[in-house]
């Protein structure tokens, strides 16, 4: 099929290749056909072809002539026939063979799961190409799909595939959109956690698109997406928790339902499955970018520890994301903080906690600190060196010495303390702990003492030096 493809698009000589076709034995017919008109979908036999797979598809013909001797039956090929719609759907629109199509998902059932595909992949394909003044038929046809249990998480991704093109390319409408989401909500339910993921999964692809009638769809879900949080599996959990991130990363903090902020959020970082909490991470990173009143109350001390000593690395790096993003807006927006919030988060300095993670195990997160210390030790200023920090202690206690000024009780200035706190990180062997080679050499430069040598019989306790041999 491949070298008669190759060929036709060298050629483009139909005739022939349908004489040829015509010979070939009766189970290899239409996928010949399908590489005909995959390689000239402009040849007017290609369309003649398409069109007679079409009544096919919609009478379900035990025989029809698709070509001089060509002879097909319907009722046994009519996945090969769909392949053949799906060829020819690729390069152009045909409103016989969208009508035949949309007839196939909603005139009549269609059982086998193959057959299914082989139709919504057509269909698919065929929308890209929807003239703007076309009927919407099969755009609600497959709008109506969503919903429908009969269709088999397997197909469920191309019906969603398809309605989130038209979604992002704006070919839906009003009534389209609310076919989707009733289908969503249907989905939401279905006892299949596949079903579930996917609905949620799809939600999520159509925000990033940032569209008007994306932003109606996830309006209308959001509340069901709160309610996802709870559920049992923990694909749909990691699913629910990215579609509200992207809702609040792509319209802000309007698009999240309060319900969020209470438990939920903290149920699902501390979710026994690291990648539920990498995408609760994600989402606090979101929320945090806004607002703090809206989030703050259910993200406390002991829990932002405990995300920065998570076994996850990946958790880790997003939790550093979460600390650097805090302390830059605790010392450098401090519009962006009430009065009681400044300094801690539920009691704890987040900016400490950041320091704190340069000496993760992971590089990764190392990395994350680095680049969030750097952009903050830059936003100080020229950092002041001991000597000068010296010579002003010296010269203070002189004043307050001489009566010329009486010494202060009050708390430093937040901002200057962390700037000289700052001043006092070593960024070069910092920077240099990012570098993988610089570890190895590290490692073998390390004087080699009996200490070092002597094994024990407790695995990875630090000092076995040539267990890897």
């Amino acid at each position: 099929m491949d070298v008669l493809e190759g060929n036709l698009r060298v050629t483009q000589n139909v005739g022939e290749a349908l004489n040829a076709v015509g010979k070939l034995p009766s189970p290899h017919v239409l996928r010949a056909l399908a590489a005909v008109v995959r390689a000239c979908p402009d040849h007017p036999e290609c369309l003649r072809i398409a069109q007679a797979c079409s009544r096919v598809l919609m009478h379900d013909e035990v025989v029809f002539d698709l070509a001089p001797g060509v002879h097909v039956s319907g009722r046994r090929l009519n996945v090969d026939v769909a392949r053949v719609l799906g060829a020819y759907a690729e390069h152009a629109w045909d409103t016989c063979v969208a009508q035949a199509l949309s007839g196939a998902l909603t005139e009549r059932p269609v059982v086998r799961v193959a057959v299914l595909r082989a139709v919504l992949q057509a269909a698919r394909s065929m929308l890209v190409h929807v003239p703007a003044d076309e009927d919407a038929g099969l755009l609600h046809a497959v709008g109506a799909l969503v919903g429908d249990f009969g269709v088999p998480a397997s197909a469920l991704r191309t019906v969603l595939d398809a309605c989130a093109r038209a979604i992002a390319d704006g070919r839906a409408d009003a009534d389209f959109t609310a076919l989707v989401v009733d289908g969503v909500r249907q989905r939401l339910a279905d006892v299949s956690w596949e079903g579930r993921d996917l609905a949620a999964e799809f939600v999520g692809t159509c925000v990033a698109s940032g569209t008007r009638l994306a932003r109606q769809m996830a309006m209308q879900l959001a509340e069901d997406f709160v309610a996802a949080v709870d559920d049992p599996d923990e694909h749909v959990r990691a699913s629910a928790a990215a579609a509200l991130a992207a809702m609040v990363n792509t319209w802000g903090l309007d698009a999240l339902p309060p319900g969020i902020a209470g438990a939920r959020l903290s149920q699902l970082l501390h979710d026994p499955e690291a990648f539920v909490r990498r995408a609760a991470a994600d989402l606090l990173y979101a929320l945090a970018q806004g607002t703090t009143a809206v989030w703050l109350p259910s993200v406390d001390g002991p829990l932002l520890r405990r995300l920065s000593r998570d076994e996850d690395y990946e958790v880790r790096v997003r939790c550093a994301r979460v600390l650097g993003l805090l302390a830059w807006q605790m010392h450098f927006e401090p519009n962006s903080w009430e009065a009681d919030e400044a300094k801690v988060v539920g009691g704890l300095a987040v900016d400490t906690l950041l320091v704190e993670m340069c000496g993760d195990e992971s590089r990764y997160v190392r990395r994350v600190c680095f680049d969030r210390l750097v952009a903050m030790r830059d936003a100080c200023g020229p950092a002041s060196t001991a000597q000068d920090e010296k010579d002003k202690e010296k010269e203070e206690d002189k004043e307050i010495n001489e009566g010329k000024r009486a010494k202060t009780l009050g708390a430093d200035d937040p901002k200057a303390a962390f700037c000289r706190r700052l001043a006092a990180v070593d960024f070069v062997r910092l920077e240099q702990s990012l570098d993988v080679e610089h570890l190895y050499s590290e490692a073998l430069d390390a004087p080699v003492t009996r200490g070092l040598m002597d094994e024990d019989d407790d695995v990875n306790c630090g000092n076995n030096i040539l267990e890897c041999y």
